[in-house]
């Protein structure tokens, strides 16, 4: 990200010790154990409706922070997440989630940490949540 974008992230996250911010490509490997060890993985996409990174917490198993998008709802059914009301552009709605999520004994609000899920079930969600668009047009 740029400078103000790193500048503000790094500010928000207070130097929380629980809070860790990668900035740079992380190695699969290294990702891998990261997601497997992660409270939360935050994934604040707006605009992008099948975010890799968000995918890819789930698939590990890693509970999210995200979005109340219906896509979103859609893919994260039964999984765990903590997903924040979007009617308000600003960054309150995820601020508000993140503290939420880093009060002590926090858990999803719903689903709990799972075992992995399949890209199958991911790619079962996506093709009803469009199957449903289309239907509703």
């Amino acid at each position: 990200p740029d400078e103000t974008v790193r500048a503000e992230t790094l500010a928000t996250a207070g130097g929380d010790s629980r809070i860790r911010l990668r900035f740079e490509h992380v190695p699969d490997a290294e990702l891998v154990a990261l997601l497997c060890a992660a409270d939360w993985v935050i994934c604040p996409y707006s605009a992008i409706d099948n975010p890799g990174a968000r995918n890819l917490a789930l698939a590990y198993g890693a509970p999210v922070i995200a979005p109340a998008l219906p896509v979103v709802q859609a893919i994260t059914a039964g999984c765990p997440a903590l997903l924040y009301d979007t009617d308000d552009p600003g960054p309150a709605p995820l601020a508000d989630a993140i503290a939420d999520a880093a009060r002590p004994g926090a858990a999803p609000v719903q689903g709990r940490r799972s075992a992995p899920i399949s890209r199958r079930r991911q790619a079962e969600a996506t093709a009803q949540l469009y199957q449903d668009a289309v239907a509703a047009a």
